[in-house]
């Protein structure tokens, strides 16, 4: 048999128990006796429960304790996934493309001038070409130049050109050119024909004598180039051959040919390809002797022997005051020609014409005061001297001349 009791404490458990726990139903107390309190202090009786049938339960197990001792709540973040974005390309063929066929433009035949209709236009050259001829015309008052090609059974055509005064024109296959002279220069236009139509050439060339076509190899127009760069008048310039030729479409310059001590060179009968500028080599003389030129108006050498000058009328004349070959005597009376003045007396004249006689010698021409160093040159109005030690050289425009030296005198 066992016994149970309870003391109770106002307001709280013992043990900790909450006093409002699970009642247990099988257990049975006595309830007046637990209630009355003691009024005096001392011992407590407790009352004795009387003897029967009646089983004590176990202690109830609290359901809860006061102190709560559980973690704080885990918190999981979801997993974020970044939205998906699809975006669908679609790419479309496209059709090939065939490049255009360009075809050549074709050319447009101009009609000629209004008063070559009408007969106004003053007519200045022609030329056979194409079974037709070509015909440069001035038009009223001078306003232009025009080439105008007539081709039995077809229209004229026309074609304006830039100006030169006196145009002419000439041609060699299916090519013709126009040209004339401006400022002592030749300038001149080519001009390709063919289906009855006029087409200039791009490229002016220039001459300072009449060009030429050359029929023979590639087309060629040809003329003459002066080198200004002799320290002469442009007039008194070594000239060369020059030569054009058509390239890319264009006439351009090929070159010049070696420059020549008189005016007129050796007509070009093919290309040329050397400099068209600077002081170039001339008949084995350096280029700074080239630069070393002066104007012939009267040059006298060294040693004082032999005197040039320029006479009007262009006749150059050398003398020599001191000559041991012989000379044709002069057959003049003293009353034309004193013997005071008498002497060598060698000239040569512009169309290349060389005479000699013991007539009039230096004393004629006076005394010229400009020395000129040996291996120079002195040109002046188209004649050229060479000055060497061994004597004088002098060439006219023509190419012909003489040399003269104290032993001998020659003509070429």
């Amino acid at each position: 048999m066992f016994v149970a009791a309870a003391v109770l404490v106002s307001g709280c458990s013992v043990l900790g128990l909450d006093t409002a726990g699970p009642a247990d139903p099988t257990v049975t107390t006595s309830a007046a006796s637990v209630a009355r309190p003691a009024t005096t202090a001392g011992a407590i009786t407790v009352p004795t429960i009387p003897t029967g049938t009646t089983t004590v339960a176990p202690t109830a197990t609290p359901s809860e304790s006061l102190v709560t001792t559980s973690a704080p709540p885990t918190t999981s973040a979801a997993p974020l996934t970044a939205p998906t974005t699809t975006r669908t390309l679609t790419f479309t063929s496209l059709a090939p493309v065939t490049a255009p066929t360009v075809s050549a433009p074709t050319a447009v035949a101009s009609p000629p001038p209004e008063c070559y209709t009408k007969g106004t236009c003053g007519s200045q050259s022609w030329a056979p070409v194409g079974g037709g001829k070509i015909e440069i015309v001035i038009t009223p008052g001078r306003a232009s130049v025009a080439a105008v090609l007539t081709v039995p059974g077809h229209p004229a055509t026309g074609l304006t050109i830039p100006w030169v005064d006196t145009p002419a024109v000439t041609c060699a296959g299916s090519y013709c050119l126009v040209q004339g002279s401006n400022y002592n220069l030749y300038f001149g236009t080519l001009i390709k024909v063919g289906a009855g139509t006029l087409t200039a050439v791009p490229g002016t060339p220039s001459s300072t004598t009449r060009m030429q076509l050359l029929a023979n190899g590639p087309l060629l127009v040809a003329g003459t180039y002066r080198f200004d760069s002799y320290g002469v008048f442009p007039s008194d310039s070594p000239v060369s051959s020059r030569t054009w030729a058509i390239s890319g479409g264009q006439l351009v310059s090929t070159g010049c040919g070696v420059p020549h001590l008189y005016a007129t060179p050796p007509a070009a009968t093919s290309a040329q390809h050397g400099p068209c500028s600077g002081t170039p080599v001339i008949a084995g003389y350096s280029g700074s002797s080239g630069n070393t030129m002066v104007q012939l108006g009267g040059f006298v050498t060294p040693s004082g022997n032999i005197a040039c000058s320029l006479l009007p009328g262009d006749d150059l004349v050398c003398t020599a005051k001191k000559y041991s070959f012989k000379v044709p005597t002069c057959t003049q009376s003293e009353a034309e020609v004193p013997v005071a003045l008498r002497g060598l007396r060698v000239s040569v004249v512009r169309s290349g014409r060389v005479s000699y006689d013991g007539c009039l010698g230096y004393t004629l021409i006076g005394s010229p005061q400009t020395k000129i160093s040996y291996r120079r040159l002195a040109v002046g109005r188209g004649f050229v001297c060479e000055v060497l030690q061994d004597g004088v050289t002098c060439t006219g425009p023509s190419g012909h001349g003489f040399s003269l030296s104290r032993a001998s005198l020659t003509t070429h």
